[in-house]
């Protein structure tokens, strides 16, 4: 029979429920009524840019007819869209950029006309604070850049014959899109986690007893350098408060904390503002149980003096992996959730032999979730 802990059950259905919240308060699904402002230059917020006749095309909306705001466009920007054009041998003979964009006012209509802005009409925020042309703010957060979004870019080439000779992938724009006013991430050289884990497993309190389920808290800390020209890549070493686990020849139940080599592999963002990235450890066990069996491993004449086909004199190596996702929360800031598989060996000690501290190892496979903080 499994053992159950209230409280740490109580604690797992809370970080689901947390981790979800932080999930879709990033990312989102969005609405037409979607605050993110297009500012039109002076120039050209008075001026028809469509071949019908529409007056003022900027000052009122093309769908409702609704006056509005020339200056600032309120709505959703669905992305960037760079039309070329080319001539028979394929050289490139012109190029139009357009914001595709679906104001506001038009949250009522079922079947809205998406409007193409001309990339030169626009006062583009993203140039301002270093960032791309395809970055554009919050309405009622100008400039801030924790309140700016990321959209995507699609080019079509057109032949000279007006038959579009590229596939180029590109969504409907009334196609639902992911909103992301979240932060962008700045890497260093170096990376720093500390994480929150609960560890769910199965130990035995004796020989030959039946195993019997357990789950605990833990902490962990890791720090490292990160490399590869994007650094994606990172390498340093984790330290772990460990989870009790018995000696089975005392019954005595003891904290095994671990240390291992700790590595990373980001994958930079999926989707909205979910960055994925994998982990693997490996490493030892350092309770004071695993230290002396370590000992009597790496002392050969030991060894040969125990020699008792009842222990098991193995190195007491550990080693797990995991998968999880980075959502930032600043330039140099990310909350991060994962979910891993460890295997912990360690150190047990019996009265053997003559020996009134024989060492033997002993393995517990353990499903590890994790969250916190990646700097």
């Amino acid at each position: 029979m499994i053992r159950k802990h209230t409280h740490l059950s109580k604690f797992c259905l809370l970080l689901i429920v947390v981790s979800l919240s932080v999930l879709f308060s990033n990312c989102s699904t969005p609405k037409p009524s979607t605050d993110y402002a297009v500012r039109i230059k002076p120039d050209y917020q008075a001026k028809p840019y469509t071949t019908e006749p529409v007056e003022q095309y900027f000052t009122k909306e093309p769908n409702s007819g609704k006056a509005r705001n020339a200056a600032t466009l309120r709505g959703m920007v669905y992305g960037i869209r760079i039309n070329v054009f080319t001539d028979s041998l394929g050289n490139p003979v012109n190029m139009k950029k357009y914001v595709l964009f679906r104001d506001s006012l038009a949250a009522g209509d079922l079947n809205p006309r998406i409007e193409e802005i001309p990339l030169e009409y626009v006062d583009l925020m993203g140039p301002k604070i270093g960032l791309g042309e395809n970055w554009f703010e919050n309405y009622n957060n100008p400039l801030d850049p924790k309140a700016i979004r990321e959209v995507r870019i699609d080019t079509v080439v057109t032949g000279p014959s007006g038959t579009v000779e590229n596939d180029c992938n590109c969504n409907p724009p009334w196609q639902l899109e992911l909103s992301c006013p979240c932060a962008k991430r700045e890497l260093k050289w170096y990376f720093a986690e500390i994480r929150l884990g609960y560890a769910n497993y199965k130990d035995r309190s004796g020989i030959g007893l039946p195993e019997t389920g357990y789950d605990a808290l833990f902490g962990e800390i890791a720090t490292g350098v990160r490399f590869s020209g994007d650094k994606s890549w990172g390498i340093g070493l984790a330290y772990s408060s460990g989870v009790p686990l018995y000696n089975t020849f005392s019954g005595e139940r003891l904290l095994r904390p671990t240390v291992m080599l700790h590595m990373r592999k980001d994958f930079g963002p999926l989707i909205c503002c979910i960055e994925p990235f994998v982990y693997g450890q490996f490493g030892l066990s350092v309770d004071g149980l695993s230290i002396d069996l370590f000992k009597t491993v790496s002392c050969k004449d030991c060894e040969n003096k125990i020699n008792l086909p009842e222990l098991d004199m193995s190195l007491p190596l550990s080693y797990g992996l995991g998968v999880g996702i980075d959502i930032p929360f600043a330039s140099f800031l990310d909350v991060s959730l994962d979910v891993g598989w460890r295997s912990i060996g360690f150190g047990e000690s019996r009265i053997l032999g003559g020996f009134s501290n024989a060492p033997s190892i002993r393995r517990v496979n353990m499903l590890v979730f994790r969250a916190g903080l990646t700097f």
